[in-house]
C-alpha cells in the first residue's frame, strides 16, 4: 500500500489565496478518496480472509468426521469408512462445482433454485468470489459425511458414489437456497416479502446442514435394514461397538466469534455433561461415546440460533438436546432401526430441537443486529523432509532419519528454493530485470518442483540404496501469496490479490478431487478392488500437482491437472513395482512424479492475465503454451525439472550411500519383523487382547487380510487369511 503525505508543507504552496485554498481543498479531497479506496480495498481482504480461514476450518471438521466414523466402526470396516469419507471431499467437490454452487446461490434466481453460475461460469462476480464458493463447498460435503455414518458398514461403494455425489450437487444446494440465499422463498436475508414477517433464521446450519445429512442418512439406513447381528433372534438389541472410541473427542466443530462462540461452547458442554448423566441413570456406566454425541448433539441443536440468542439460553438448548438425542435413541431401538453412529437422531433430531428453540429464544436486539439489511448471501521449508521419511519408512535406523532430515533442510532445500524463489536467482520468475530465463522465469508458486520434487527424488535415493522391506494439503497453496491485501492494477480483474487468494484455494480444491477420483476408479480397473489409499493418494498427487499452477490457471484447467496427475501416479506405481522399489507411502512416485507433472503443466495452461496478476512488474510476459503464450515458460518449466532432479540426486544419494555402506540406514531384520513400535517404541499403538494380552510376546504377529485376486460378482467378497 502506498504511503500517502499530505502535510503543512505540501500545502504550504497551495495557500497563498483564495483560489489556491480552493485548490488546497481539493487536494486534501482527492488524498481522502484514495485513503477511502484502499481502506475499502483493505477491507475486503480481511473479510476474504475471515472467509478462507473459516472455510479451512469448516474443511477441518471431514477429519473430525473421519475419526469418529473410524472409531465407531468395527476394526474390519476402518478401511471402508475412511474410503466413504475422503469420498465425500472429492466427489462432493466436483458435482458442487458443477452444479451445487449454481442451484444454491447462482443469480438473479427464483425462490426455489439457483440457475447461473454452473461451473464456477463468469466467476469471480460482483456478488461471489472464489473464497465463498470454497466456504459453502466446506459445509455441502459435511451433510454428506452425516449421512455416511448412519449407513456404515453394510453399503455398497458404487451406493455411496451416488448419494454422495446427489446429495452435495442437488440436494443440499436447494435447501441453502431456501434458507440461505438472499433469494430464497424463505430466507432471513431478503428485503422483502419474508416468510412470517421473519425469514428462517439458520445461522450456521441446524436444519441446512445436520438435518440435511440426518434425515438423508434416516432413510439409508431404514431401507437398507441393520447389520447382521445387530439385532438378536428375540429382537432385542445387540451392541456392536466400534474399536476406537477414544477417536471420538478430536470430532471437529464449527468456528465461531465472540458471543457465538461462547454460546456455541455452553451448548455443547451442557449437552455433553446432560448425556453423561443421563444415560448413566439409565444403563449403569460411564460411556466416552455418549459423552462425544451429546457434546455433537449440543452442537448440532446450537448452530440455528447460535447468533442470536443469549448464553444462558444456550444452556437451556444443550440440556434439552441431550433429552431429545436420548429419547430417539430408545425409539430407534423399538423400531429396530440400525444407525452405528446415531447420525440421524442426533443431527436429525437434534437439529430439529435447534430451528425450534431459535424460534423460542432469539433475542430481538440480536436478530436485528445479523440480520439487518439485504446481503448477497450467508453472515458470515520442512515439508520435503516429511515426504522423504515416507519413501524410507518402517526400515531405516533413528540415527539416519536426524542425519538426513537435517541436511535435507538444511542445505539441499534452501539451495533450490533459492534458484526459484529468490527475488535475484538466475531461475527466479519474481525478478524485475531483463535477465529472466527464458524471458519468463520459473513459475513454481507453492512448490510443486522445490518442495515436492526434491523431496520426492531424494526419497527416491533412499529407498533405492535402502532396498525393500522383508515382506511380513488448504493453506499451503493460498498461503503461498503471503500478503492479502494487495490491489491489482489491471482491468479484468475485480478486486485484487485477495481474489487470487481464492481462486487458488478452488483450483487446488478441484486438482486433489479429480486426481482422488480418477485414482480409485482407474486403479478399480486395474486390480478389480476399491481401495481407500488409492483415493488418499491420488488425492495428494493432485494436491502436489496443482501447487505450481495453483494461482496462475483456471478452474477448468485444474480439473485437467488432477486427472494426468493420476495416470501419472499410477503409472509410476507400476513402475516402481518392475524395478521391486518399495516406498510404503509411494511419496517418491507420488510428489516427485506428480510433481513434475505440475511443472509441465503449468508451462501449458498458464492464463495470461492470471500471470501477469501474480507476477507483477513486467506485462506482457509469456504464459502457457496452450493458451497462446508459446514455448518460453514451457521452457522454463522443464529446465527447473532438470535442475531440481540433477541437484537432489548429487547431493542426496551420496548421503543415503554412506549411511548404507556405514550400516546406519537399515535396521536389522529382526526388528524389521517384529515391527519398530515393539523393538524401538515401546509397545503397539493398538491394543488387541485385553485379557491374556500376548501382544508383547515374541511369537506374536497380528494376521494380514488381502482381498482376493479374482473379486466374486456376488456382495460376499472372498477373503484370503494369510498368517
Amino acid at each position: 500500500m502506498d504511503s500517502i503525505n499530505c502535510t503543512a508543507t505540501d500545502l504550504l504552496p497551495l495557500l497563498g489565496g483564495a483560489t489556491n485554498a480552493t485548490v488546497a481543498a481539493d487536494f486534501i479531497c482527492r488524498r481522502f478518496e484514495a485513503v477511502s479506496a484502499k481502506l475499502t480495498e483493505a477491507n475486503y481482504a480481511i473479510n476474504n480472509t475471515y472467509l478462507l480461514f473459516s472455510a479451512y476450518l469448516v474443511f477441518a471438521m471431514q477429519l473430525g468426521f473421519a475419526m469418529l466414523c473410524a472409531g465407531s466402526v468395527r476394526a474390519k470396516n476402518t478401511m471402508n469408512i475412511m474410503l466413504t469419507n475422503v469420498l465425500d471431499a472429492a466427489a462432493g467437490g466436483l458435482s458442487y462445482y458443477l452444479f451445487g454452487f449454481a442451484f444454491a446461490f447462482g443469480a438473479p434466481s427464483n425462490g426455489f433454485i439457483g440457475h447461473h453460475e454452473f461451473g464456477l461460469k463468469n466467476f469471480p462476480t460482483s456478488l461471489f468470489d472464489y473464497s465463498y464458493f470454497l466456504y459453502q463447498w466446506a459445509f455441502a460435503i459435511a451433510a454428506a459425511g452425516i449421512t455416511t455414518g448412519s449407513i456404515a458398514e453394510r453399503t455398497q461403494f458404487v451406493a455411496y458414489l451416488i448419494y454422495s455425489s446427489f446429495l452435495t450437487g442437488f440436494v443440499y444446494p436447494i435447501v441453502s437456497h431456501w434458507f440461505w440465499s438472499s433469494d430464497g422463498w424463505a430466507s432471513a436475508s431478503k428485503s422483502d416479502n419474508l416468510l412470517f414477517r421473519s425469514g428462517v433464521i439458520d445461522f450456521a446450519g441446524s436444519g441446512v446442514v445436520h438435518m440435511v445429512g440426518g434425515i438423508a442418512g434416516f432413510w439409508g439406513a431404514l431401507i437398507e435394514g441393520p447389520r447382521l447381528g445387530r439385532f438378536d433372534r428375540s429382537g432385542r438389541s445387540v451392541a456392536l461397538r466400534g474399536h476406537s472410541a477414544s477417536l471420538g473427542p478430536y470430532y471437529g466443530q464449527w468456528s465461531a466469534v465472540g458471543r457465538t462462540a461462547v454460546t456455541t461452547t455452553l451448548a455443547g458442554s451442557t449437552a455433553a455433561l446432560t448425556t453423561l448423566f443421563g444415560k448413566r441413570l439409565l444403563v449403569g456406566h460411564w460411556n466416552v461415546i455418549d459423552v462425544c454425541n451429546g457434546l455433537l448433539g449440543g452442537f448440532a441443536a446450537i448452530t440455528s440460533g447460535c447468533s442470536v440468542v443469549e448464553p444462558w439460553a444456550a444452556i437451556i438448548c444443550g440440556f434439552v438436546a441431550a433429552w431429545v438425542l436420548i429419547g430417539f435413541n430408545k425409539l430407534a431401538e423399538k423400531l429396530k432401526y440400525d444407525d452405528p453412529l446415531e447420525a440421524a437422531q442426533l443431527h436429525g433430531g437434534c437439529g430439529a430441537w435447534g430451528v425450534l428453540f431459535t424460534g423460542l429464544f432469539a433475542e430481538e436486539a440480536y436478530v436485528y443486529e445479523v440480520h439487518q439489511g439485504r446481503r448477497p448471501g450467508r453472515p458470515h521449508g520442512l515439508f520435503m523432509g516429511g515426504i522423504t521419511s515416507g519413501s524410507i519408512a518402517e526400515r531405516t535406523q533413528f540415527v539416519a532419519y536426524l542425519i538426513y532430515s537435517s541436511f535435507l533442510t538444511g542445505f539441499v532445500y534452501p539451495i533450490v528454493s533459492h534458484w526459484f524463489w529468490s527475488g535475484a536467482d538466475w531461475a527466479s520468475a519474481s525478478k524485475l530485470d531483463n535477465h529472466l530465463l527464458f524471458r519468463s522465469g520459473v513459475i513454481d508458486f507453492a512448490g510443486s518442483g522445490v518442495v515436492h520434487m526434491v523431496g520426492g527424488i531424494a526419497g527416491f535415493w533412499g529407498a533405492l540404496i535402502e532396498g525393500p522391506r522383508i515382506v511380513s494439503c488448504y493453506g499451503f497453496n493460498p498461503g503461498s501469496f503471503l500478503s492479502i491485501s494487495k490491489s491489482y492494477d489491471t482491468s479484468d480483474t475485480y478486486y485484487g490479490q485477495w481474489s487470487a487468494v481464492g481462486r487458488t484455494a478452488v483450483t487446488t480444491t478441484l486438482a486433489g478431487s479429480t486426481a482422488a477420483l480418477t485414482t480409485l476408479f482407474g486403479k478399480r480397473l486395474l486390480v478389480g478392488h476399491w481401495n481407500v489409499i488409492d483415493e488418499c493418494n491420488g488425492l495428494l498427487g493432485g494436491f502436489a500437482a496443482i501447487t505450481s499452477g495453483c494461482s496462475v490457471v483456471e478452474p477448468w484447467a485444474a480439473i485437467i491437472c488432477g486427472f494426468v496427475a493420476a495416470w501419472v501416479l499410477i503409472g509410476f506405481n507400476i513402475f516402481a513395482e518392475k524395478l521391486k522399489y518399495d516406498d510404503p507411502l509411494e511419496a517418491a512416485q507420488l510428489h516427485g512424479g506428480c510433481g513434475a507433472w505440475g511443472v509441465l503443466f503449468t508451462g501449458l495452461f498458464a492464463k495470461e492475465a492470471y500471470v501477469n496478476e501474480v507476477y507483477q512488474g513486467r506485462r506482457g510476459r509469456p504464459h502457457g503454451l496452450f493458451m497462446g503464450g508459446g514455448w518460453r515458460l514451457l521452457a522454463a518449466q522443464i529446465i527447473q525439472i532438470l535442475v531440481i532432479f540433477g541437484w537432489v540426486t548429487a547431493t542426496m544419494a551420496p548421503l543415503f550411500y554412506g549411511l548404507h555402506k556405514l550400516r546406519l540406514l537399515r535396521i536389522s531384520s529382526e526388528d524389521e519383523m517384529a515391527g519398530m513400535d515393539l523393538t524401538v517404541h515401546g509397545g503397539f499403538a493398538y491394543i488387541y487382547h485385553d485379557e491374556n494380552d500376548n501382544s508383547n510376546a515374541p511369537q506374536f504377529e497380528m494376521r494380514r487380510i488381502e482381498p482376493a485376486t479374482s473379486p466374486q460378482q456376488d456382495h460376499n467378497s472372498h477373503i484370503n487369511y494369510n498368517d
